[in-house]
């Protein structure tokens, strides 16, 4: 059997905006139904994984995951129950998240990167506590050959997670996130969908 090695790299981000509200109604409707399905939560992460063509440093890769979460709110917002039925997010302007680093032989990339994503994809997640995101990477030769995303459904959906990658290939070569929100300003974040479906508006197109 190849020799491969685990190691954890935590970086951190900060200068997010920072900020708590009611949750979306997608957020609320995933966080229900992961708490009713228990140990068996984990049937609703949205995972993905690809290869890493050319490979690249891990450093690469750590600034754009940094981007990442300074860019997307629902990577850093946590879900608290307010006890009374209803739910909270609550988005935070800091903090610290891991990355799995499994260094391995060429000849081990694509096995090594097959059983972490199994690893990563198959726990649950507690979306008071943690970051609804795990990150992986199999590096081989010094550099980053295939990564792996973990993400609860109460952050991202099949759909959003195509941007989600679509962004991080852009952030990973050295786009920042300021500049991809000033691209893209009709995007709305979490605390700002809550708040649109609050209004009359969003009320009249439920009701529709």
């Amino acid at each position: 059997m190849l020799a491969q090695q685990d190691s954890e790299l935590v970086f951190a981000f900060s200068s997010g905006r920072a900020g708590s509200g009611p949750a979306t109604w997608g957020q609320f409707a995933i966080w229900d139904a992961v708490t009713k399905l228990g140990s068996q939560a984990f049937r609703y992460n949205v995972c993905s994984g690809g290869a890493v063509e050319p490979g690249l440093p891990v450093a690469q890769i750590i600034s754009g995951l940094r981007e990442l979460f300074l860019l997307h709110e629902s990577l850093r917002t946590t879900l608290h129950g307010d006890g009374s039925g209803g739910l909270v997010q609550r988005v935070h302007g800091a903090g610290d998240a891991v990355v799995t680093v499994r260094r391995c032989e060429p000849e081990a990339v694509e096995a090594a990167a097959a059983a972490l994503f199994e690893e990563l994809a198959t726990r649950s997640f507690d979306v008071e506590r943690d970051w609804p995101a795990r990150f992986g990477v199999v590096e081989s030769g010094g550099l980053v050959r295939h990564m792996v995303l973990a993400l609860s459904h109460t952050a991202v959906d099949a759909w959003g997670l195509r941007h989600l990658i679509e962004d991080m290939t852009v952030l990973t070569l050295g786009t920042t996130a300021r500049q991809l929100r000033e691209q893209r300003p009709e995007r709305l974040q979490p605390l700002e969908e809550a708040q649109y479906q609050a209004s009359d508006r969003g009320r009249r197109q439920d009701a529709s």
